[in-house]
């Protein structure tokens, strides 16, 4: 005996009209789907630019942190009068070829820098600009005393005086550009980033 389908298969007009609104909800589903795995694309590239840029702040400031570190060390603190000496002696045993070498490494990591890829705005780069000034003045006043070693008073002096300045300018950029870590990436990051070196002087 043939089965009876039921009334709503053998009709030809509603059977179209529920392969229609299969057709349409699969349709939709699609959409939903593809709209939802546009979203979580969307998510982990934003997720993967803000851990880019965090590296990349994270390496510029281990370079400020490095370059301001030199820097200073050859500039005279009227709080520690010895402090200056004292360097030259521990540190660089009276050789003005090691702090030379320390400068020139410092100015070639930030000359190297794709600005292209720094995700900050001009204030950065102009802070950029002033670190590689004063790097660039600290090299001038180092090659006109590489003949004095082991290096004497005077010549820790010409140089400290001849760097002072641009010393300044220089912790200026180091504070612009932790504010700029900081707008963009959080109070946190700034807090833990900046340099220890600087936390007393600037």
């Amino acid at each position: 005996m043939p089965t009876q389908l039921p009334w709503w298969i053998e009709d030809a007009a509603l059977a179209g009209w529920v392969q229609a609104i299969g057709t349409i909800l699969a349709i939709g589903g699609g959409l939903l789907a593809a709209s939802w795995q546009h979203r979580l694309e969307a998510r982990a590239a934003q997720r993967r630019i803000k851990e880019e840029a965090y590296v990349s702040m994270s390496k510029l400031r281990e370079l400020l942190h490095f370059a301001w570190r030199n820097v200073s060390a050859l500039v005279d603190d009227p709080d520690s009068p010895h402090r200056l000496e004292q360097h030259w002696r521990e540190d660089s045993n009276g050789d003005v070829r090691v702090q030379l070498e320390l400068i020139e490494v410092s100015l070639s990591q930030f000359r190297s820098i794709p600005l292209a890829d720094i995700p900050l705005g001009g204030s950065v780069l102009m802070s950029i600009n002033d670190v590689v000034y004063t790097l660039a003045v600290a090299k001038s006043a180092l090659s006109r005393e590489i003949s004095s070693k082991p290096i004497s008073k005077d010549a820790m002096h010409r140089i400290s005086d001849a760097i002072f300045i641009p010393k300044n300018k220089l912790a200026k950029s180091v504070i612009r550009t932790l504010a700029q870590l900081r707008a963009m990436l959080g109070e946190s990051f700034a807090a833990n980033t900046r340099p220890e070196s600087t936390k007393g002087d600037i």
